[in-house]
């Protein structure tokens, strides 16, 4: 009978040390979007360092898991609080769930003895993007007659929308050739990286050399169009810039058209673009020198139409 116990003993001793772990499915949803808004948090500030481990620690629960702590080398950065609403939330990132919308808080910490559980979820090789085997670029095949057909609306925007109004009779106005849009994403089969050229093209208006007018057009709906006025925000001095004959505009990650890294052969404003940026995302960071080999393929700009001396 002693003998019979200790067996049972045994085998209760050898299922407790397999313990199941606790699955819930809405929970393998959130972490997704977790995971989203750590990355989010150390790219927009500029935190991560690839020397250094990141990953999220959150409990194992029954329950669905809304709350997720940023790890840095084994040290809490941040904690990650999602919440769930029917309506979308404005001037906050929501990502879409159910029938309604999944939000993010971050509350930044620094606290080395926080220990959250077993449960992780490590970032670096999602951030480095080390699954990507490729990277391909996409080119927009634009036709003869769209290319002429956009020019010409974009002199008449020019002519009605701002020389109409600001035109100096001493002043020399030129209308640049399109500059395009390249967009980086990963593509479906989760190993290549796209740098895929838009529809979407900027026209640019010189005076006397300075930019000081912006037409953005769509060729697959030319109808609808935008205009602003060129505010120099990065402070260019654009007689080290005069020389520009090839440029296009490269964006991707989270911001999308927020974030715009301008590649040129122009090594001043290429070095402007990528340390004057709010951040870099880690899209733009993989496919950065890749980029350069765009220039290679693309027309140089010319003007297209001038007005005055």
């Amino acid at each position: 009978m002693r003998k019979i116990m200790i067996i049972i003993l045994i085998l209760l001793l050898a299922v407790g040390c397999n313990k199941q772990t606790v699955i819930n499915e809405e929970t393998e949803t959130l972490k997704i979007f977790a995971q989203s808004y750590a990355e989010e948090h150390l790219e927009f500030n500029n935190l991560y360092d690839k020397n250094k481990e990141y990953y999220i620690s959150y409990p194992e629960s029954e329950e669905a898991v809304y709350e997720y702590f940023l790890f840095c080398d084994g040290n809490c950065i941040a904690k990650i609080e999602l919440s769930y609403s029917e309506e979308m939330q404005y001037f906050v990132r929501s990502c879409k769930y159910k029938d309604g919308y999944i939000i993010g808080t971050i509350t930044e910490e620094n606290n080395s003895d926080k220990k959250i559980g077993s449960n992780k979820i490590y970032l670096n090789d999602s951030i480095e993007m080390s699954y990507i085997t490729n990277i391909k670029v996409e080119k927009f095949e634009l036709s003869k007659e769209q290319d002429s057909k956009m020019r010409q609306k974009v002199i008449d925007i020019v002519e009605t929308d701002y020389l109409a109004h600001n035109k100096e009779d001493n002043a020399k106005y030129q209308l640049i050739s399109p500059i395009s849009f390249y967009v980086c994403s990963v593509a479906a089969d989760k190993e290549t990286l796209l740098i895929k050229e838009t529809s979407v093209y900027d026209y640019v208006l010189l005076k006397d050399g300075i930019p000081v007018f912006t037409i953005r057009l769509d060729v697959t709906n030319d109808e609808q169009y935008t205009t602003s006025e060129y505010y120099n925000h990065f402070n260019i001095d654009f007689s080290k810039a005069a020389n520009v004959k090839k440029a296009f505009m490269l964006v991707g990650g989270r911001y999308y058209y927020s974030n715009v890294i301008v590649i040129s052969d122009n090594d001043y404003l290429n070095k402007i673009y990528l340390d004057n940026q709010l951040c870099t995302t880690f899209v733009i960071k993989k496919v950065y020198e890749k980029a350069f080999e765009i220039l290679e393929d693309i027309a140089e700009l010319t003007v297209i139409k001038s007005w005055g001396n």
